[in-house]
């Protein structure tokens, strides 16, 4: 069971702290320095009383670059166990007068633009020491009402604290002992550097007040009621009234609402909007989300700060564990991320910080961090027990990257407020936590690696894909400069170098404010890989250096070798009851860029459980440096992940490197080679003929399994914009039914009746899906087509064959004579001119045109004479045949051909038909779903055989350019111009990393 611990927090003296060293030799608020607050405590582990001038409450951290040596996981140990776990004493340093004394208490903290610190008085720590509740001296004294409602500023050069602005209406309530009488304090506070002013939460009546900034002292401007109106009586509004987080993002201002923090009254985050000059728009205020609460024995647990990447896209929210309304307790407490998920912020992680408590040990500070050079690389928060049962209490780091779904971090820095724990287990180095703030760079642009190559040949650089996005409204962008970064700056293991093209990169035409540019850099790096950084500067026409950027590239190692393709083919085995996976990777020997090149003459799985052996002799033939060659084995196992390390090495096995980490995705192996899913067929427009009023659609279901199948369908119709028509059940004869049994490997139709009743104008249609389920939990097969009612000035052309429009069975090489019928459902004479071909050059056609000029009322007939051009090697088992009216420009009819195996009659299911919108549509429309800040690009290929190309497409909202266009979090529309009379064209999305 855990005790109340004391409270003892960062007590250095003047002779003690680090005001001599580095960064506090000159200005004391530097770009990723933190500044922390804390309770104040009463007496040392000794139990020597420390006063309230020696008890510091506010002090600043240099985590700057931590060491990722200091990284390490939570030992979860008890005194007088040896702590092992790597503990930080990053640089730290608090002035004289930043004691209970002076500055009293204190929570909320906001750093401006200049870099000058300001933060806020606060009364509710725990009550763990008699000092917990102290005002300071410099506010009017411990029980002042106006220290209680103190923004104090802090000089960044000098440290000094004075008084900068005080928030009206602190009434007095009694906060634990009669000694200390005063109102409740600030929540928290933050810096609009778009408005030049702040926003603070008030805890006595639910506010939250505008402040005007510039200069020594700030004028409070008005305030914000967004929930129940204050009452007036002393002390704190309800739970659902109260205020404490506050954060100024994007023209609006981010709060939390109290509530119990709990799961059945969540706390809330609530934001209000801004106009033109920074005021509040109360009828802009809106509920943001919910965070998840936790359960546990605390009486509340609020949110009670906040803050955002940089790119807009994680909010991160701490959580404070309320003992009782007026003291603050540090277990069942954690930090949330919140993603912006189509347009809402979505919970989507929750860090437990700490080590020892289920729920976690934040005390609610929050802030993003540098690793490396990188902002926003981690999450610091304030927090408990950070390696053992009974400390030490301070910030706790973990990489963005590594921040749980749901759960305990692996690995954190963990930076105690007080030095010294690790050589001192037996002592109960706590403190009460506080609040959080970093000073960070607002980045000028994003600069994405894409994709880094490997050199080519001994002696040649890296080149690595980048794009460019910068954010300079203002400011065009003319010239590139690639720059090497000061090697002081550099993180331990990292190196520099001068990227090419060296000198100045003239763009053309120059890249204006939030348009990606690609280009690609050299990097002259030792094929060995490791991190390494590089400046990008931007300048404008005259010059003038208008943006710089840092940039890491983790290089690959290309020392050794790379997998250049792999292949699986899997049988089942009846003696072991596994499947037999061979597996046969194809190898580039990367030994001519080392400076020990030798031949691959074998190879060593590890671990080598369930490989046939775990050493091979490559054979046929050995791979030289530089060259390609094939590494086979054969693997026991059942589906699913494998994952290994490849050892190659030469005969010797003196010489050798490694491939570490590889994974592979086993597939099932049910002893037949054909796994592809079931397929079905359409025509791609059906017309509805004038003689009928009716549209015969044939629905052909494939079964591509070893056993007969017996399907059910049935259809839906769905209203767009070009097709507004929607058909019912009464339309179609019959609206549902079976098909089958389907033999295995076998293809049947069923005739579908469609009354055209419903299409009164010409060119109107319908869009139709009809959909197959063979039962049992397997994938359901859909097809789609569009019925749509002839112009009465074109022909009509239909299939005159038994089959209808349905498929055409082709084996390879076979010839086959198709008779269409062309009808003229005009009252006067109609000249036809048409034109088959195929829309892949799968078919050669024999009678390519056919022109004539038909009777009023009259049909003609025309025998077209088709061949099946392929051997039937790596076909697609779909192709169409097209009849075009050359005169009018309009598609006509679509005739589905099944391409069949010549051996066995079925359909090869190497690729699977891609059906393009319905022409005579003049785009295509793709509805893409994006990461939000991630690139893409779309790409076409005619046949999905040859290269893909990039397409122009045409993005809802702007934001394309140079063939990629970026992510928003939600679904990109995306218009595609398209040629009716051109071939068929597939398209891909495409992510780039």
């Amino acid at each position: 069971m855990k005790t109340i611990p004391s409270l003892l927090v960062g007590w250095l003296t003047a002779s003690t702290s680090l005001f001599a060293q580095a960064p506090w030799s000159g200005v004391l608020m530097q770009k990723g320095i933190a500044a922390v607050t804390c309770g104040a405590p009463a007496q040392d582990p000794t139990g020597t009383p420390i006063s309230a001038g020696n008890a510091f409450t506010f002090g600043l951290f240099d985590v700057r670059n931590p060491s990722p040596s200091d990284y390490g996981p939570c030992q979860n140990v008890f005194p007088p166990t040896p702590v092992t776990t790597p503990i930080w004493y990053a640089a730290d340093y608090h002035d004289p007068t930043w004691n209970a004394r002076d500055l009293g208490n204190v929570f909320g903290i906001a750093i401006d633009d200049n870099g000058q610190m300001y933060t806020g008085a606060h009364g509710l720590y725990g009550t763990y020491q008699p000092l917990h509740h102290r005002y300071g001296n410099i506010g009017g004294g411990a029980a002042s009402l106006s220290a209680a409602g103190t923004v104090y500023r802090i000089d960044k050069t000098t440290g000094l604290p004075t008084v900068y602005c005080v928030i009206p209406n602190q009434q007095p309530m009694t906060l634990s002992t009669p000694t200390f009488v005063s109102g409740p304090g600030l929540g928290n506070l933050t810096f609009d550097a778009d408005h030049n002013q702040f926003f603070v939460t008030s805890l006595e009546d639910g506010k939250i007040y505008r402040v005007a900034a510039g200069g020594m002292t700030g004028t409070v401007l008005n305030s914000h009621d967004p929930l129940a109106p204050d009452s007036g009586n002393p002390g704190m509004p309800s739970r659902d009234d109260r205020l404490w987080a506050v954060e100024y993002h994007e023209g609006e201002v981010y709060y939390s609402v109290w509530h119990d923090g709990s799961p059945g009254n969540p706390s809330e985050i609530r934001k209000v909007g801004l106009d033109g000059s920074g005021n509040f728009v109360p009828s802009l205020d809106v509920h943001v989300a919910y965070v998840p609460g936790q359960a546990g024995w605390a009486a509340s647990s609020p949110v009670v700060d906040l803050t955002f990447s940089l790119d807009g896209q994680t909010m991160v929210a701490g959580v404070r564990t309320m003992a009782t309304d007026t003291r603050a307790y540090n277990h069942a407490s954690g930090t949330h991320l919140l993603e912006l998920v189509s347009g809402s912020w979505t919970p989507t992680h929750f860090q437990r910080t700490g080590c020892n408590n289920p729920d976690g040990e934040g005390y609610g500070g929050v802030a993003l961090g540098m690793e490396g050079g990188t902002q926003d690389a981690v999450v610091w928060t304030s927090s408990a027990d950070m390696v053992a049962n009974y400390g030490p209490h301070g910030l706790f780091g973990v990489r963005l990257s590594d921040v749980p779904v749901n759960g305990m971090a692996v690995n954190s820095w963990k930076v105690p407020y007080i030095a010294g724990f690790a050589n001192m287990p037996m002592d109960d180095r706590k403190g009460s936590g506080g609040d959080i703030e970093i000073l960070r760079e607002e980045a000028c642009a994003q600069i994405e690696v894409r994709e880094i190559h490997c050199p080519e040949e001994a002696g040649s650089p890296y080149t690595v894909d980048l794009i460019i996005d910068h954010n300079l409204t203002s400011t065009t962008v003319n010239y590139l400069q690639f720059k090497p970064c000061p090697t002081s700056s550099l993180p331990a293991g990292s190196s520099t170098v001068q990227p090419g093209p060296a000198g100045i990169v003239t763009l053309s035409p120059p890249l204006p404010a939030n348009t990606p540019y690609p280009i690609s850099v050299t990097l002259p790096a030792s094929p060995m890989g490791g991190m390494v950084y590089f400046k990008v500067k931007l300048l404008n026409e005259t010059g003038v250096e208008c943006c710089l950027e840092t940039v890491c590239v983790d290089l690959p190692p290309c020392d050794c070798a790379e997998i250049l393709d792999t292949r699986i083919d899997c049988e089942p085995d009846p003696a072991t009851g596994l499947n037999k996976y061979t597996l046969t990777f194809t190898v580039q020997n990367q030994t001519h860029l080392s400076g020990s090149p030798f031949t691959f003459s074998g190879a060593t799985f590890l671990p080598p459980s369930g490989f046939d052996q775990s050493s091979i002799v490559l054979s046929p033939a050995s791979i030289a440096p530089g060259t390609t060659g094939t590494v086979s084995i054969c693997y026991y196992g059942v589906p699913g992940a494998l994952c290994f390390n490849l050892a190659v090495h030469d005969g010797t096995e003196e010489n050798c490197c490694a491939l570490t980490d590889i994974c592979l995705d086993l597939p099932p192996c049910d002893g037949h080679t054909d796994p592809e899913p079931d397929t079905c067929a359409l025509a791609r427009r059906i017309p509805c003929c004038p003689e009928t009023g009716t549209a015969v659609v044939d629905f052909t279901v494939c079964n591509n399994s070893a056993v007969p199948r017996t399907y059910s369908w049935s259809f839906t119709s769905t209203p767009t914009v070009s097709c507004p028509i929607m058909l019912d059940p009464s339309d179609l004869s019959p609206a549902a039914g079976f098909i089958g049994p389907v033999p295995a490997f076998g293809c049947m139709t069923v005739s579908i009746v469609v009354r055209c009743d419903k299409f009164q104008e010409p060119g109107s249609c319908a869009n139709l899906e009809l959909c197959a389920d063979p039962g049992m939990g397997l994938p359901v097969v859909c097809c789609s087509t569009v019925i749509y009612l002839p112009s009465p000035d074109e022909p009509v052309v239909k299939l005159s064959d038994p089959t209808g429009d349905g498929p055409i069975g082709l084996t390879p090489g076979e010839k086959r004579e198709l008779t269409f019928k062309v009808q003229n459902p005009t009252d006067s004479e109609l000249p036809v001119s048409l034109q088959f071909f195929s829309e892949n050059g799968m078919l050669a056609v024999g009678e390519e045109r056919f022109e004539a000029v038909l009777a009023p009322q009259s049909s003609q007939e025309v025998v077209v004479p088709i061949t099946r051009r392929d051997n039937g090697d790596q076909s697609p088992q779909w192709t169409e045949l097209q009849v075009i009216g050359k005169v009018l420009h309009r598609p006509l009819a679509y005739l589905p051909v099944q391409l069949l195996d010549g051996d066995r009659s079925k359909a090869l299911p190497k690729v699977k038909k891609i059906d393009t919108i319905p022409l005579p549509s003049a785009t295509v429309q793709l509805d893409i779903q994006t990461l939000p800040g991630r690139y893409y690009r779309v790409e076409e290929s005619s046949d999905m055989l040859g290269e893909w190309s990039t397409t122009e497409c045409t993005v809802t909202d702007g934001g394309y350019a140079n063939g990629v266009f970026l992510g928003n979090g939600g679904v990109v529309n995306c218009s595609v111009p398209c040629d009716e009379l051109e071939k068929k064209m597939f398209y891909r999305v495409v992510r780039i990393d």
